[in-house]
């Protein structure tokens, strides 16, 4: 067998013979979907829009290929419950699970192929196959509600963390109301970007122990063009949105972006852990009306 990733998660490849042989008694959706709940919980069932926290294995009869336990220290992975967008979307198999529910969903493997996937070893009629373990789901409300509390805890715990790492580095900073702290290096005298401008960044990122984690001025991380977005659009990260309209073309200046304005508890792979205070070096190069 072997592994691909699909959707952000790891399937493995099984003929269609091989999973009636080993997984019997599937349900199989209207569009080739097939399922099979191991155990039943009683939670919420899943719904397009819902927040589900999943646990995923992956394994041969005698080899574990991949256990989501292990690489997200043990901790569920975030998944939006999504309406299917294909014939074979193992999307359409979320929608039966409940919170709770342990699972094993088989997607066709000839659907993902039509959809444009490269799946060189699945032959005709195989299956892509994960084993998960539904731990919560939460609709819209209950999870924003959650979100609420969370941030409101964390942000007293971010302000701390960046408090203090100005007492301990011996630098000023201002902070808004959002949270952000900023300070400016090297006052520019260029255009200040609205809502919709294209701003182009030069950057350093890091975390409080002063770890680079990402950087277009250090060769080290192989792209030195400036990084360029429209502000004020969502395409970032908040803090990035809000502490950049802050600044004026030409100005250096450094960003203490507390998590809910960062990645928040989910973080962002390996090198940004859940609730991370992210510390940026930036500079505005330019401010360009959109094409």
């Amino acid at each position: 067998m072997n592994r691909i990733i699909v959707f952000g998660i790891a399937l493995l490849a099984v003929n269609s013979a091989e999973a009636q042989n080993n997984y019997p008694g599937f349900t199989t959706t209207a569009n080739g979907v097939k399922y099979k709940i191991v155990k039943h919980g009683n939670g919420h069932k899943a719904e397009v829009g819902y927040s589900a926290e999943m646990h995923i294995l992956f394994r041969t009869p005698d080899t574990v290929i991949f256990d989501s336990r292990k690489m997200n220290n043990d901790k569920p992975v975030p998944f939006t419950i999504q309406k299917p967008s294909f014939n074979g979307d193992p999307s359409e198999a979320f929608l039966n699970l409940s919170a709770g529910d342990s699972a094993v969903v088989l997607a066709p493997a000839d659907s993902m192929t039509k959809m444009g996937g490269k799946l060189p070893w699945a032959k005709p009629g195989s299956y892509l196959e994960y084993d998960i373990n539904v731990v919560s789901m939460k609709s819209p409300e209950e999870q924003h509600k959650d979100d609420s509390i969370r941030n409101a805890s964390q942000g007293a715990i971010d302000d701390k963390i960046i408090q203090d790492y100005l007492k301990a580095n011996k630098l000023k900073a201002t902070k808004t109301a959002s949270g952000l702290y900023y300070s400016i290096k090297k006052q520019g005298s260029g255009e200040q970007p609205a809502a919709g401008k294209d701003v182009y960044v030069n950057y350093t990122g890091m975390t409080t122990n002063g770890k680079k984690f990402d950087s277009n001025v250090d060769s080290a991380f192989h792209h030195v063009e400036p990084f360029h977005f429209p502000i004020g659009q969502h395409h970032v990260i908040a803090g990035w949105d809000e502490g950049i309209a802050l600044l004026k073309k030409g100005t250096q200046a450094t960003l203490y972006i507390p998590s809910k304005l960062a990645y928040g508890h989910q973080g962002a792979g390996a090198n940004i852990p859940p609730d991370a205070v992210l510390i940026f070096d930036v500079e505005l190069v330019d401010v360009k009306s959109p094409n």
